[in-house]
């Protein structure tokens, strides 16, 4: 009886070491392959209704985001770094970054901070990325 309940205890964990040997060798035929890529100088494009964008003057601090670094299957990335290659505008990346006024928003002497916006081709996720910007209205 007592040998009994010391075999007990070795099979459970002789069970879960098989069991995790094998969620292992599953996990690693299942694995996803990404690659990232760096994007620099992406400008932030204004959003909002047309009335307060063609009335005021937007002023963007800054203007275009320094560095992104975005991540996708390497088909994904292969084909943003193509983009980027052929296109000769940088809308090429077809990943966006948005700022996005509402009608609420007045001119001021100061700067105000607002959360971007990002809108990116099916299949890539942002990894590093400026989560706000500064900006403020200024009459025409």
């Amino acid at each position: 009886m007592l040998s009994r309940l010391k075999t007990f205890p070795l099979t459970i964990v002789l069970t879960i070491l098989i069991w995790m040997y094998a969620e292992a060798q599953f996990a690693s035929k299942h694995a996803t392959i990404t690659e990232t890529e760096a994007l620099h100088d992406l400008p932030v494009w204004v959003s909002g209704p047309p009335e307060v964008v063609e009335r005021y003057k937007i002023e963007l601090h800054p203007p275009f985001l320094k560095s992104l670094t975005v991540s996708g299957s390497p088909a994904v990335i292969q084909s943003l770094r193509q983009r980027m290659a052929s296109g000769t505008n940088s809308t090429a990346s077809k990943v966006h970054a948005y700022l996005d006024i509402t009608a609420d928003d007045q001119p001021s002497e100061g700067r105000v901070t607002r959360s971007l916006r990002y809108t990116l081709p099916p299949g890539l996720t942002l990894l590093k990325y400026p989560g706000e910007v500064d900006f403020r209205l200024v009459e025409k």
